[in-house]
Parts: structure tokens; sequence; C-alpha cells
């Protein structure tokens, strides 16, 4: 198996217990809701979408001109942290007693973390 797959579930995993922490040992509750829900304020949905956007078109230019899609993963590993970010950054605005950020801030790094991972380990 590849570093970069075991490294990715050796994280996925310690995520996990990390979550699980979170709810037993510290009584957070983990708010769930869609990236375009109705309880979303206006401005934090904009920036979603935008990045979406931004992600969507970098793709195509990406496959369009690349032979190999080297930049792939860190594609998607940098839209899930901006949206987990942007995620956290609210929540941390609206929501500070309740503590639903920390989800959304340790996701944030945990794809840090993976994007470290990715650029100094080979495929």
């Amino acid at each position: 198996m590849s570093i970069r797959i075991i490294s990715s579930i050796i994280i996925v995993l310690i995520l996990i217990l990390i979550m699980l922490y979170f709810k037993k040992h510290l009584n957070i509750k983990e708010r769930t809701g869609w990236i375009f829900s109705k309880d979303r304020k206006k401005i934090f949905k904009i920036i979603d979408a935008i990045a979406i956007i931004v992600f969507l078109v970098l793709n195509v230019i990406d496959v369009n001109y690349n032979t190999t899609s080297d930049f792939y993963p860190y594609f998607i590993l940098g839209l899930f942290l901006f949206l987990f970010t942007t995620q956290g950054i609210e929540e941390y605005i609206n929501y500070r007693k309740e503590k639903f950020y920390y989800y959304s801030f340790l996701c944030a790094s945990s794809f840090i973390v993976l994007i470290i991972i990715f650029i100094f380990t080979e495929n």
C-alpha cells in the first residue's frame, strides 16, 4: 500500500477518535447541515459557491491542459480545507457557546495534515 493511503487512513481514524472524545467527554454536539442549508448566512453560502465554482473551473483547466492530473488531490483537499474553515468561522461567529466550530476546525486541520503528507510523499 502507498504511504499516502496508509497515512490518510490513520488521519481518518484519529479524526474519528477525537470527534468521539468531543461528543462524550466535552459534551459538544455535532451540528448537522448542508453547505447550502437555510439556516446559514447568505455571505457564507456565496463564499462556498464561489469556492466550488473555482474548484470546478480549475479541474477543467487541469484536465484539458495536463496529460497527467498531478494536482487533483491538492484541489480536492484544498477545497475541503477552505469549506471547513469557512464553516468553522461561521459557527464560531454564530454558535460560539455551543462550540460547534470545534468539529469544523478539527476537520480543517486534518486536511492541512493531509496536504502536507501528500506534498512530502511520492505516488
